[in-house]
């Protein structure tokens, strides 16, 4: 998709948010989940860090919030809290293609937590 389909569908998220009841928050989370995917896709990282935390917010139990937590943090260089999300994700449940995905994210932010303890090493006492 396109720059201007993604701020679309980010428009609609909002608006079914505005619509969608309390007593929903599955379904709240789910639209939260799509629209920090769209803000991701618009480069707009610390804006999808906070969608991604109302996603959890709204359904601790989702595991699909914590993986759209988990791509946020990775995106903004936070990778070890990026690894407890998708750990967490993996934990509460996804479905096969989520969990796929997961799993290749949870290893590239494992991966990059590694590399960045080697070039900063904790200091001596």
């Amino acid at each position: 998709m396109q720059q201007e389909q993604w701020a679309k569908a980010l428009k609609i998220g909002e608006f079914a948010l505005d619509d969608l009841p309390a007593s929903e928050p599955r379904m709240r989370a789910n639209v939260c989940c799509n629209q920090a995917r769209c803000l991701i896709r618009l480069a707009q990282d610390e804006q999808a860090l906070q969608i991604a935390l109302q996603a959890k917010e709204e359904e601790l139990g989702y595991g699909g919030a914590w993986y759209q937590l988990g791509s946020s943090r990775y995106n903004l260089q936070q990778v070890d809290d990026a690894v407890t999300c998708f750990e967490k994700a993996l934990e509460l449940g996804l479905t096969a293609a989520s969990k796929h995905f997961v799993l290749e994210n949870l290893s590239m932010a494992k991966e990059a937590a590694a590399a960045a303890a080697v070039k900063s090493p904790a200091p001596r006492a």
